[in-house]
């Protein structure tokens, strides 16, 4: 199965799970979702019909109203055999057992959902976790229709319910879209720091021990949490506001504000990277995060060159040859692969 495939069956399935007792703007969010695409309803019609087999769960709308729901829109044709009147049987039949992997994810979610229904008053808000490999990039449409786009090696969660909007950073980096909804904010938790917007475009970059959020339009809140001496504080530090081509950096329960040009810090978007008088050693960090391999520094006497310039991100072998060109260093490779950067011999 297709990424996008998986992608849609889960949106489906968040979908699904958050429609029992959805007002009227969060159904007409529901209706703008399906009206997309004919791929959103196919998605949508396969988890109801694994959610239909589940015992002990609430009705949600029949597959017709679905159907006659996304038809009003000219992006969105009817299924195969199916009027606007009726649902076809023989989709419904098929789509039980005709997703594979797609219905199997969204039944285990939806499975959840209704045991957390029966055990507890009100359920747990669904979650999506995303994932990006070494060279890497995804880009997810949440229900609301905010976006976001993960970079390489990167993980996150989203936990949408009524009353917010939740993402849980695991590490790496992505860039957040956010679709304005006052009543809800829009959070993002990065280790302890948290940041909070209604409607705007940011990026957030999890390093160790550091988590640098960079404004493209509007402005976020940034809180540092509590770490180190601040950890037995009655209140934890303010929260400090980031506007755009600012950035501010959270690290041991403090939040530093910097003017930085968001375009360069989302150049990852193209694949590129851009440096700044960057030290060898910081650029070769950046390199590595879409290489399974990394380059080692055999003379610690180039670490600290400063280097400037921009690079695609999924070619660190033209780098290489800049800095021989350059006469910054030289590279080799040892029998197990591992490549060497040393110092350039004076000639």
């Amino acid at each position: 199965m297709s990424r996008r495939r998986e992608l849609l069956a889960a949106e489906a399935a968040q979908w699904l799970t958050a429609l029992e007792g959805a007002d009227a703007a969060r159904r007409e969010q529901f209706a703008q979702w399906l009206r997309t695409s004919p791929e959103h309803v196919r998605e949508f019609l396969a988890a109801a019909a694994v959610w239909d087999s589940l015992p002990g769960v609430s009705a949600q709308p029949s597959a017709a109203a679905l159907v006659r729901l996304a038809s009003r829109s000219d992006n969105v044709v009817a299924l195969e055999g199916a009027h606007p009147g009726a649902a076809n049987p023989k989709a419904e039949r098929l789509g039980r057992w005709r997703w594979g992997w797609a219905a199997a994810a969204a039944a285990a979610a939806l499975a959840l959902a209704a045991a957390l229904r029966l055990l507890a008053p009100v359920a747990a808000p669904p979650t999506m976790d995303y994932v990006t490999e070494v060279g890497e990039q995804l880009s997810v449409s949440l229900a609301d229709g905010s976006m976001i786009t993960l970079n390489t090696r990167s993980a996150l969660r989203v936990a949408y319910s009524e009353a917010r909007r939740d993402v849980y950073m695991g590490g790496g980096e992505a860039l957040f879209e956010v679709a304005e909804d006052s009543a809800r904010p829009f959070r993002v938790f990065a280790d302890s720091a948290l940041i909070e917007a209604v409607g705007t475009r940011f990026n957030v970059r999890k390093r160790p021990g550091e988590v640098a959020v960079t404004v493209l339009e509007g402005a976020v809140d940034v809180s540092p949490g509590r770490s180190g001496a601040n950890a037995a504080a009655i209140q934890p530090p303010p929260a400090v506001r980031v506007v755009a081509d600012q950035q501010a950096r959270a690290a041991e329960g403090k939040v530093v504000l910097v003017d930085r040009d968001a375009s360069a810090v989302i150049a990852w978007r193209e694949r590129r990277l851009v440096f700044d008088a960057l030290p060898v050693r910081d650029v070769l960090a950046e390199f590595d995060r879409y290489q399974a391999q990394p380059v080692v520094i055999a003379d610690p006497a180039i670490a600290a060159l400063p280097i400037s310039g921009v690079f695609r991100s999924d070619d660190r072998e033209s780098f290489l040859q800049f800095l021989d060109q350059m006469g910054i260093a030289e590279h080799s490779r040892r029998p197990d692969g591992v490549i060497l950067l040393s110092a350039m011999e004076r000639r």
